[in-house]
């Protein structure tokens, strides 16, 4: 119940936002901002990484609202443009990836006490992480994903499937 009364009181933020209401956005970027960053720390293992994610989805969200033509997807569309942001700088990441191996330190962790599970999912795929960090972190659902990620509802499925068997085998290997 209490979710769909915030899905509610986000539909009439990005309704007011979209009128021009300063505090309807100021109140969005309130209600979202940590969870867009939590997502973004989740993908990247970067602390500092997603605070400038988060940063520029969030210009990127303000610019778009306006063209937002049904508030109800409005945390998808979000999680879509974080999403989008977070692997343009991990491809960035790669690219511009000069250090040596022996450099290298092991990723931070976005909470403060990482268990098992958040541990094997950075050792996933991209793939595999974004679906479950999507369905599990972020409790979007099948429907949600597939609009953050822009593909079908059955590649949700198909996704969320393989990424559970990939992290069946990591928790079955561990001594």
């Amino acid at each position: 119940m209490t979710d769909k009364i915030a899905q509610i009181q986000d539909q009439l933020l990005v309704l007011d936002a979209q009128a021009g209401s300063r505090v309807a956005l100021e109140e969005l970027v309130r209600r979202w901002y940590a969870k867009l960053w939590q997502h973004a720390c989740n993908l990247t293992s970067d602390r500092q990484a997603a605070w400038d994610i988060v940063q520029k989805s969030w210009y990127d969200i303000i610019k778009g609202l306006r063209r937002l033509n049904d508030p109800a997807p409005f945390q998808a569309w979000a999680y879509k443009i974080t999403t989008h942001r977070a692997m343009d700088w991990l491809r960035d990441q790669r690219r511009h990836q000069h250090t040596s191996l022996s450099s290298i330190e092991p990723p931070c962790t976005c909470q403060e006490e990482a268990s098992d599970v958040q541990e094997y999912m950075q050792q996933l795929k991209e793939k595999s992480r974004l679906v479950l960090s999507l369905y599990y972190l972020e409790n979007l659902t099948i429907a949600e994903i597939s609009i953050a990620l822009d593909i079908p509802a059955g590649t949700v499925k198909s996704r969320l499937y393989k990424a559970r068997q990939e992290l069946k085998i990591l928790w079955d290997n561990t001594p």
